[in-house]
């Protein structure tokens, strides 16, 4: 185990990657690289490990990731959340917790983290679908923390409204389903969709920071084992949640364009390291976001 000497000894060089001591008997794993300010943390979207910013597509093309990328602009942080996988056999190296949990419950884990790791701010949070719920209530929290964000195809609250009470039962049902590789993992993560979007639409609004916000748009594979034109439907309704995304802050930029599904940073990796270099950028040098249109 990593003592706490030993760990600040560790992260004066970024480079690092264990297990962190939160407090309360538990440890979150943590990686680290690069250099500079502002900080860019990578948040994981549900079930998934920090490792999904760095594990190559696979279609049999060698890209530059995202954590890799990134490293060469700022220091970056990725991490697992407990009960998260990169598929079946490669599980969470952080310690398990009840579930399901809320986006409340992994800001606080978030901020124990960076505060246990001595990781400086100020930050720029990266959010891929459920972690775009999570860093963006983590700015609500603690916006003087925060100095930018991006949003990777990020889960928006308004689904639950845009879609009827019948299809978001359904959609609900569809997205914290255990997928059968999955069944024997008893620690998976499973996250309370209804109550953390409460939290959120309570949450202060985001304060004025600059925004990019990545959308796919290639649709979800849902199958077909559901009501006539569910799927039309929770594309549309996914649309125009983006859409709100993308107006929460004054000068957010809103790239539609992806060429790619919901994996945003496996599919165009460059992409997403291209918004978070010009957040990065705008953070370091806030007139440039200015003047861009």
């Amino acid at each position: 185990m990593i003592t706490s000497l030993w760990l600040a000894a560790l992260l004066v060089s970024t480079e690092f990657a264990g297990r962190v001591d939160i407090g309360g008997g538990r440890h979150i794993y943590m990686r680290s690289a690069g250099k500079g300010s502002p900080t860019v943390v990578l948040v994981a979207g549900l079930r998934n490990t920090g490792d999904i910013w760095s594990v190559q597509a696979d279609d049999g093309t060698t890209r530059t990731m995202v954590f890799a990328g990134v490293a060469k602009l700022a220091r970056v942080i990725a991490y697992d959340r407990p009960g998260t996988t990169l598929g079946a056999d490669q599980f969470s190296r952080s310690d398990p917790v009840g579930q399901p949990r809320t986006a409340s419950d992994a800001v606080t884990e978030l901020r124990a983290l960076l505060r246990a790791a001595k990781v400086p701010g100020p930050y720029v949070l990266v959010g891929h679908s459920t972690g775009g719920l999570i860093v963006r209530l983590y700015a609500s929290t603690y916006p003087k923390d925060v100095a930018g964000m991006v949003l990777v195809d990020a889960i928006p609250e308004t689904m639950q409204t845009l879609l009827s009470p019948e299809n978001w039962k359904i959609y609900d049902r569809l997205i914290t389903e255990v997928p059968t590789p999955l069944a024997n993992y008893k620690d998976l993560e499973t996250i309370d969709f209804k109550t953390s979007f409460e939290q959120m639409r309570k949450a202060k609004p985001s304060s004025k920071m600059p925004l990019v916000v990545l959308s796919r748009d290639k649709p979800s594979e849902i199958g077909a084992d559901f009501p006539a034109g569910f799927t039309d439907t929770v594309e549309k309704a996914w649309r125009d949640g983006q859409s709100g995304l993308a107006k929460l802050v004054p000068g957010a930029r809103h790239i539609m364009k992806s060429q790619s599904g919901h994996y945003i940073q496996l599919e165009q990796p460059q992409l997403v390291i291209e918004a978070i270099r010009q957040v990065v950028e705008a953070v370091r040098h806030p007139s440039r976001w200015k003047e861009r249109p």
